[in-house]
C-alpha cells in the first residue's frame, strides 16, 4: 500500500472528532436548555461518547461547556479458538468507568478514571503485557494457565482560556496506570506494571475561527516480573530473542526489569467554517526505547530496543439540516531494531503500519446512527540469526446501524446489528520446527489463512429525565473462520449527569 496520496491527505484533513466525540456540539449539550440542545438525544451521546478523546487531545476541549459526570459498569466474556499468537483463549472481567468535566477559574478541567478486575484470561504463559511488544525478548512456557489481576487507569487534561488578546492557550494532559496479575499455576509468575505519561502545549490563534499549536509528550514505564519466588521446585524458561531464536534456562527463583521510554513532539492544526463545520489535524513524530535487565543485586542485559514512530490524526464534523457527518483518521507508522545480548549486534528488525478510520452520520429526527468503521494493518519482522521472516497485512470493515424501536418522551429501546469482515492477505510465517515455534507463530499461520465473517447485536434500554439518563444494555460479537470461532458477550450500565 502507497503511503497516502495527496488527494488523500487533502481528504483526511478534513476528519474531525471522533464519532463519539461530539466536539461542535459537545456531549455536555444534554445539560443544556437552549432549543439546540432540544434536538439532541442522549442515544447520540451514548453511542459516541469517546472515553479518551479530552485525555488524547486537550486542545480540542470546549471551554464554555456545562459541567457534566458520566459513569458506567461493564462485565465482559469471551471465549474461542479463533485467536492470533499469545492471545487470550478466554478472559472475563469486569470494568468500571467514570469521567467529569468541571470549570476551575479560567480553566477547563476533565478527569477519567478506570478500575478494571480481569476475574481470568487464559493465555500462554507470557509475562510481557497484553499491548504490542516493541522487542522479541518475551518469557514463555510451552503451557496455557489462567491469569488475574487488576488494572487502574487516572487521566487528567486541562485547557486554559485564551489571554494576550485571546490569541495564547495552554493545555496538559497526565496518564498514570499500573497493573498487577498473577498465575495461580507453577511457578506462580507475579507481574507488576507502572507507567506514566505527561504532555504540555501551547496554542496560539491567529484568526478567530483557527488555532495552530505545538506540544510535547513524554512516558516511561516499568515492568517487573517475578517468577519462582513461591514456587517448590525447579522450573524452566524460555527465553526469546526473535522469531525462532531462543534460549532456555532453569532456575528456582528469576527477576526481569524492562523500561519502555518514549517521547515526542506535536503539531497541530484546527479551523472552524462559517457553517459550522470543523476540522483539525496533528502530527506526532517520537522515539521509543526499551531496555531489560535481568536480576536484581547484579542485574544483567536482556535485550534492548531502539524504534521510531510517525502518526498522523485528523477529522472532520460537518452540521447539517436534519443530522451531522463525522470522520476520524489515524495513521501510524513503527520502524524499529533490537539489540540481542547474546550475540551483541542488531538481531531483530521490525515495522508496523496502520491505519484506521470512522466514518459516522447520524439523523436527528429518527435518532438512527449509521457507522462504518476500517483499519489496515501492515507487520514485518525479520531474525538475522535464525534466517526467518514475518510478514502480513490485513483489512477489517465493520458496519452498523442503530435505531429505535420504541421512543417516548423518557425511554427508547434501541437496536444495533452489525457486519464485518477480517480480510487477511497472503503472508510469510517461520517454520515450526520444534514446540516453541508451534507456540509462537502456529496461531497465526491459523489466524491469517483466511477471512473471518463478524456479527454484533446491540440492544439497550434507555431512561432519561430532563437532568439525567440512564442506559442498561447487552453486545454480543461472534467471528468465525471456517471451523473456529470466538464469542464476546458484555453487559452494561451507564449514567450521564
Amino acid at each position: 500500500m502507497k503511503m497516502i496520496s495527496s488527494i488523500h491527505v487533502f481528504v483526511v484533513f478534513g476528519m474531525c472528532f471522533l464519532p463519539g466525540s461530539l466536539m461542535a456540539k459537545g456531549a455536555d449539550s444534554l445539560l443544556r436548555q437552549d432549543e439546540q440542545a432540544k434536538k439532541f438525544h442522549p442515544v447520540q451521546y451514548f453511542l459516541r461518547q469517546d472515553i479518551f478523546w479530552h485525555a488524547a487531545y486537550p486542545f480540542l476541549m470546549d471551554q464554555e461547556k456545562a459541567e457534566f459526570y458520566r459513569a458506567s459498569l461493564n462485565y465482559s466474556s469471551g471465549e474461542g479458538n479463533l485467536v492470533a499468537s499469545l492471545m487470550p483463549e478466554s478472559f472475563r472481567n469486569i470494568h468500571f468507568y467514570s469521567q467529569s468535566g468541571k470549570q476551575l477559574g479560567n480553566w477547563s478541567f476533565q478527569g477519567d478514571f478506570q478500575y478494571t478486575r480481569e476475574l481470568e484470561q487464559v493465555r500462554p504463559f507470557l509475562m510481557q503485557s497484553m499491548e504490542t511488544s516493541l522487542h522479541p525478548y518475551l518469557l514463555a512456557q510451552e503451557q496455557t494457565s489462567p491469569w488475574s489481576g487488576d488494572k487502574v487507569r487516572i487521566s487528567l487534561s486541562g485547557n486554559s482560556a485564551r489571554y494576550l488578546q485571546e490569541k495564547l492557550g495552554n493545555f496538559f494532559r497526565v496518564n498514570y496506570q499500573v497493573e498487577t496479575f498473577a498465575m495461580d499455576a507453577e511457578p506462580r509468575p507475579l507481574y507488576n506494571k507502572n507507567r506514566y505519561e505527561v504532555q504540555v502545549g501551547q496554542s496560539i490563534r491567529p484568526h478567530r475561527s483557527t488555532e495552530l499549536g505545538a506540544a510535547a509528550t513524554f512516558s516511561r514505564s516499568n515492568e517487573e516480573n517475578q517468577i519462582g519466588a513461591f514456587a517448590v521446585q525447579e522450573f524452566s524458561l524460555i527465553f526469546m530473542r526473535g522469531l525462532n531464536t531462543f534460549s532456555r534456562n532453569a532456575f528456582q527463583s528469576f527477576t526481569r526489569n524492562q523500561f519502555i521510554e518514549e517521547s515526542a513532539f506535536q503539531l497541530y492544526g484546527r479551523h472552524t467554517f462559517a457553517n459550522k463545520t470543523s476540522v483539525f489535524l496533528q502530527f506526532s513524530n517520537g522515539i521509543l526505547s526499551a531496555n531489560l535487565r535481568d536480576g536484581i543485586a547484579f542485574p544483567v542485559d536482556a535485550g534492548s530496543s531502539r524504534a521510531g514512530k510517525f502518526s498522523m490524526e485528523s477529522g472532520l464534523f460537518i452540521p447539517l439540516e436534519q443530522g451531522d457527518y463525522q470522520q476520524h483518521f489515524s495513521w501510524e507508522i513503527l520502524n524499529g531494531t533490537s539489540m540481542d545480548p547474546v550475540f551483541e549486534a542488531v538481531n531483530f528488525l521490525y515495522r508496523t503500519q496502520r491505519i484506521e478510520g470512522v466514518h459516522t452520520f447520524n439523523v436527528y429526527r429518527s435518532n438512527s446512527i449509521w457507522e462504518l468503521r476500517w483499519a489496515s494493518i501492515k507487520q514485518r519482522d525479520e531474525d538475522f540469526a535464525a534466517e526467518s521472516l514475518r510478514s502480513f497485512s490485513s483489512l477489517y470493515l465493520l458496519a452498523s446501524n442503530s435505531f429505535a424501536l420504541i421512543d417516548r418522551k423518557h425511554f427508547s429501546i434501541f437496536l444495533r446489528p452489525g457486519l464485518g469482515v477480517f480480510m487477511p492477505q497472503p503472508g510469510i510465517f517461520p517454520e515450526l520446527s520444534d514446540g516453541i515455534s508451534q507456540m509462537m507463530h502456529g496461531p497465526d499461520r491459523q489466524f491469517y489463512q483466511s477471512n473471518h465473517l463478524e456479527a454484533k447485536l446491540s440492544s439497550w434500554f434507555l431512561l432519561r429525565s430532563p437532568k439525567e439518563s440512564v442506559k442498561l444494555g447487552f453486545d454480543y460479537t461472534l467471528k468465525s473462520q471456517n471451523i473456529q470461532q470466538f464469542s464476546i458477550f458484555q453487559l452494561n450500565l451507564s449514567l450521564i449527569i
